[in-house]
């Protein structure tokens, strides 16, 4: 990307205001509508009123009740016959019609997925109101107004399914592997052949904005049993859609009429494990059965809050509260490469070929010449080593298993014992209340806590050892849902609704250790070996102090959905906000590279040789260090749709739709980002175009702030679906 002040950064201020006054005036739509439903969500039930010839039925009412908490909504078919309710929870509904002349129509057991709307039409029969004909749903309902493609992950479904425990306990968004096209891991993962972090994530018609890694969500992931169903959207048809190449939405659990509730506990321990094949004496292994205790408990309630009932004689008010825990005690048993007693004090005379017995010769890189002291070769005189290496020396664990390979130096060290904790605790709620027939409001809150030690490297030594690779990773992440939604008319329902969600995924390197090979250095620098005779690298990965990696997603979502004879129209808009705070402290313990080619010599030098001989002297082969300050990066987005859903007749839906999407690239709170910019005159070049510059009005800066807004970002949607049968 070329950061540019382009032909239209002169309209950057005005559009920021405007971008700015949206939130401010959905806010206001909010608070003064006249204002039952789930703010943007379009699970719903559509379909069309007619008589026994085909002729349509305008004027008929439409009642749609919830089995569950008996909440009614309400409809009136337009002069195309049509009605159409959304916002629904996902469950089963009871739909009844009345027209006057005309026997009442009642159909049971009508199911609603997340975000799809069931087609349910009516054929009434003439004949007296009083008189019923009631007809049993099929259980499967057909969505024939949308032509995207998903898959619902329905509730019947996660409970009969196993998710596997391990390493986080049970996680909602593993469900969705299920769904044909999609790859990957819960981290990284693609939708119908699409790139890594390009997945819409909604909760309860609420898009989740992430600044770095969108889709990934385990760290923000609410309780297992909070969420009710979720829907993989394979192609994001709806113009409600965007920024992402398929999307999967969440429709939290409500509560009912009747209190449930349940308990549960998932046990794995050692003592139901085996030995395993690779840990087992035969492949030289320790013989044990490797630590894997993990233990994932909790609870979940649900059902109405006593309030005084308001309409209906029904309960107006109900919650869903889930809570879990999990931990897991676990041991990395992987083995290490250390030198040999004899090495360490810079004797080689044990560094034979494990064919052949012969020595393998390590040659001076001063002289070229084959080491030899007092008259032994492979020896180092003592004063040759470093005073660096002499202060690492004494931390470097002696073998303890044999080896297999030259010198001893190969997988003889077994791992150093350390029971690692992976502690989770995840905890949540939701509260629906109606206010009247017409108007409902939603809250869902959650917040998910975690930490466990990771290590970068086999765990040849742990803390305080300044050799050891551990680093602490705790992670925490919230998220608040509010949404609100008001049937103003039989034609006419406004939805509104508000996320906030945060999350903070730390590492922290585990020893503070100043080694005078790095100033000022805190930690341990990271030490490499290649080449033959290599031992196990030490210090953590990188040489990482620590990453400090905050994240902040707000959006704000409104929907007016208006049906108007054969038309049902989605006019609306989103706006969201995200926020990163992130240090990454990488490398800067500093890192060293050792290699056997400093060794090496005679007719084949890549025979012999040793890197950790050049280690003893000093002798580095490559070496880096790097710092890195706080990135405070922000930056914004507005989305302004409309779509028009088109019944031509009972059995044919032509869909129209334009999305707009106006993002602002980022910003950083103090201008850190540096970009190559081709067109200004480099000093150092002689003045050829192409030099470095950074944000900001400082002397040689760029003289802006971020990068051009492009405006053109347009998604127009057709589409068409027709029903052949039921």
């Amino acid at each position: 990307m070329n950061y540019r002040q382009g032909p239209l950064a002169g309209t950057r201020t005005r559009a920021a205001i405007w971008i700015a006054l949206c939130p401010a005036f959905l806010f206001v739509l909010l608070l003064f509508s006249t204002t039952q439903t789930q703010a943007q969500a379009n699970a719903g039930i559509t379909g069309t009123v007619i008589d026994q010839s085909g002729a349509v039925i305008p004027g008929a009412n439409v009642t749609i009740t919830n089995d569950e908490t008996k909440i009614a909504n309400r409809a009136v078919s337009s002069n195309a016959g049509t009605f159409t309710v959304t916002g629904l929870n996902p469950g089963h509904y009871t739909v009844k019609v009345e027209a006057a002349g005309f026997k009442t129509n009642v159909q049971n057991g009508v199911n609603v997925d997340v975000s799809t709307q069931a087609t349910i039409n009516a054929a009434m029969s003439a004949g007296a109101a009083t008189e019923t004909v009631e007809v049993t749903s099929s259980g499967v309902a057909l969505n024939t107004t949308q032509p995207q493609l998903g898959t619902t992950i329905e509730p019947e479904v996660v409970r009969a399914l196993p998710n596997e425990v391990g390493g986080r306990g049970r996680q909602i968004d593993s469900f969705q592997f299920l769904a044909p096209g999609t790859t990957g891991n819960t981290f990284s993962h693609r939708l119908n052949g699409g790139v890594d972090f390009e997945q819409e994530v909604v909760f309860n018609g609420i898009p989740f904005p992430q600044p770095e890694t969108e889709g990934y969500t385990t760290n923000v992931n609410p309780p297992y049993e909070l969420v009710r169903e979720f829907r993989v959207e394979r192609s994001t048809f709806s113009a409600q859609f965007g920024l992402g190449q398929g999307a999967i939405t969440y429709q939290m659990a409500p509560g009912t009429n009747q209190f449930h509730g349940d308990l549960f506990e998932i046990n794995r321990n050692s003592f139901f494990d085996s030995v395993g094949f690779f840990n087992s004496k035969a492949q030289g292994g320790s013989g044990k059965v490797p630590t894997d205790h993990e233990n994932n408990y909790g609870f979940s309630i649900g059902g109405p809050v006593w309030i005084p009932k308001v309409y209906n004689g029904h309960d107006r008010t109900f919650f869903h509260y889930s809570q879990e825990w999990y931990k897991q005690n676990s041991e990395d048993t992987r083995i290490s490469t250390v030198p040999t007693v004899l090495e360490k004090t810079g004797d080689f005379s044990d560094y034979v070929d494990g064919k052949t017995g012969l020595l393998i010769p390590i040659y001076d890189p001063q002289t070229g010449k084959q080491f030899n002291f007092g008259g032994k070769l492979n020896v180092i005189d003592p004063a040759r080593i470093s005073a660096n290496a002499a202060l690492l020396i004494p931390s470097i664990p002696n073998p303890d298993r044999p080896g297999s390979g030259v010198g001893g130096l190969d997988a003889n060290k077994n791992f150093t014992p350390f029971i690692n904790p992976h502690i989770q605790h995840v905890f949540g709620f939701n509260i629906d209340h109606n206010f009247t027939p017409t108007q409902s409001i939603h809250y869902s809150q959650w917040r998910n806590s975690y930490s466990n030690y990771s290590f970068d490297t086999t765990p040849l030594v742990v803390q305080p050892n300044p050799l050891n690779s551990m680093k602490y990773e705790p992670a925490l992440g919230s998220g608040f849902l509010l949404s609100y939604g008001n049937a103003i008319s039989p034609s006419l329902l406004m939805t509104a609704g508000a996320g906030w969600f945060g999350e903070i995924n730390n590492q922290f390197n585990q020893t503070k250790y100043s080694f005078p090979a790095v100033g000022q250095g805190i930690i341990p620098p990271e030490e490499s070996f290649d080449g033959q005779h290599a031992p196990t690298q030490w210090g953590t990965s990188g040489a990482w102090t620590q990453s400090i990696n905050r994240k902040l997603g707000i959006s704000l979502v409104n929907n007016w959905l208006w049906n108007r004879g054969r038309h049902t129209f989605n006019i609306g808009g989103e706006f969201r906000r995200t926020y990163q705070d992130d240090n990454e402290e990488q490398t800067a313990g500093g890192r060293f590279q050792f290699s056997q080619r400093t060794t090496s010599g005679g007719a084949d030098p890549s025979t012999n040789g040793s890197s950790f001989a050049s280690f003893l002297l000093g002798q580095v082969d490559a070496a880096n260090r790097s710092n890195s300050q706080e990135l405070r990066l922000r930056n914004l987005d507005f989305s302004p749709y409309i779509q028009d859903d088109i019944k031509l007749s009972p059995k044919l839906t032509m869909n129209l739709g334009l999305r707009w999407d106006i993002m602002a690239p980022f910003t950083e709170v103090h201008n850190t980002v540096v970009f190559f910019d081709p067109k200004i005159p480099n000093p150092a070049a002689g003045g050829l175009l192409g030099a470095a510059t950074k944000f900001g009005s400082c002397t040689g800066c760029a003289g802006f702030s971020r990068a051009d807004i492009h405006w053109g970002h347009f998604g127009p949607r057709f589409g068409l679906a027709y029903e052949i049968n039921n």
